[in-house]
């Protein structure tokens, strides 16, 4: 990305943050994030194509809260995969206040699952950080799981 580019994103990003919710969306188109700005008088009601959040890359922190419970995608996979549909949830990123499709990692879900039943994870935020695997031959990556209280 150009230096210009990577300018005026930056400025964008800040005008979506310090603007009215309800009258400024952002609209994913890539990579990037593109503001609209409504005009005076009407009011975003709902966000229809909401970006995905993987995480993939380790050591990367990300703070979220959990809008709704997790569930199975209705996304369908190529007929001639075996894998199992991926489980998602609605976030919102605590320090963007950016709306997300989280993809659940395995290791997420089972510890939600088993340290907040019946969905008591949603509305509150956590900090979620891979880690990484231990040995090559480790099915799963490693998760700091770590539920925050953001003031």
């Amino acid at each position: 990305m150009s230096a210009k580019k990577s300018a005026a994103s930056a400025k964008t990003a800040a005008a979506v943050l310090s603007g009215d919710p309800e009258t400024t969306a952002v609209v994913p188109v890539g990579q990037a994030a593109k503001a609209m700005v409504l005009p005076a008088g009407i009011k975003v009601k709902r966000v229809v194509t909401v970006p995905s959040l993987v995480l993939k890359n380790v050591g990367e922190p990300h703070i979220v809260q959990f809008m709704s419970a997790m569930r199975v995608s209705k996304v369908v996979d190529k007929k001639d995969t075996k894998r199992e549909p991926a489980i998602i949830a609605d976030v919102r990123d605590v320090e963007s206040g950016r709306d997300f499709i989280l993809l659940v990692p395995s290791v997420v879900k089972a510890n939600l699952d088993r340290d907040y039943p019946n969905d008591e994870y949603v509305n509150r935020a956590f900090f979620l950080q891979n880690d990484g695997k231990r040995t090559d031959s480790q099915r799963y990556y490693d998760f700091t799981i770590v539920e925050v209280e953001p003031e």
